[in-house]
């Protein structure tokens, strides 16, 4: 699992998912720890006596006999689990995310620009909240609180280089 020290990424979530404009600004991103994404593979192998009776195109009984042959299978976003910095009102939004049966939010990173080339970038997903802290006191500030939330990535994620989402309100994602 990569962990990744974000301090000064932003968190923005639609609770509801995709196109209904509403974006919600949940805080900084501390720090993520994300799995990466996996493929799965389904086995194919067939013995070598069925080979030809079968017409496969471009497999010969060569170097591959004996050995099993695969083709690729479902891909899996993975589950990232960040480390988020909000202010007061923010949990009571997890929470009713965490809560919500009916929609996949989306979420959003926005990570800094990079200060030799201005560059910036943004994670795009669709997820629902697995797991979701208690909220502890944070030392940055009187009414500023930290979290661990744990996601399930729905589908394919996005990473789009030298763009960021700016803003927190009237957000219609692609």
């Amino acid at each position: 699992m990569n962990k990744l020290h974000a301090r000064g990424a932003s968190v923005l979530v639609n609770p509801r998912g995709v196109g209904d404009g509403l974006t919600l600004s949940v805080g900084e991103l501390f720090a993520i720890m994300f799995p990466g994404l996996t493929r799965g593979t389904a086995e194919t192998t067939v013995m070598a006596g069925t080979i030809e009776a079968q017409g496969i195109a471009g497999v010969t009984q060569g170097p591959n006999i004996f050995y099993r042959d695969y083709i690729k299978g479902f891909k899996d976003g993975g589950e990232p689990t960040m480390k988020l910095r909000f202010v007061d009102p923010v949990y009571d939004i997890l929470f009713q995310i965490f809560d919500d049966d009916k929609y996949v939010p989306q979420w959003v990173y926005n990570f800094p620009s990079n200060r030799a080339t201005l560059a910036t970038a943004s994670f795009l997903f669709n997820a629902v909240i697995t797991k979701l802290d208690l909220p502890e006191k944070s030392v940055e500030g009187e009414n500023v609180y930290e979290t661990d939330v744990s996601l399930k990535v729905f589908g394919r994620p996005s990473w789009r280089r030298g763009l960021t989402i700016y803003g927190n309100t009237d957000i219609v994602f692609p």
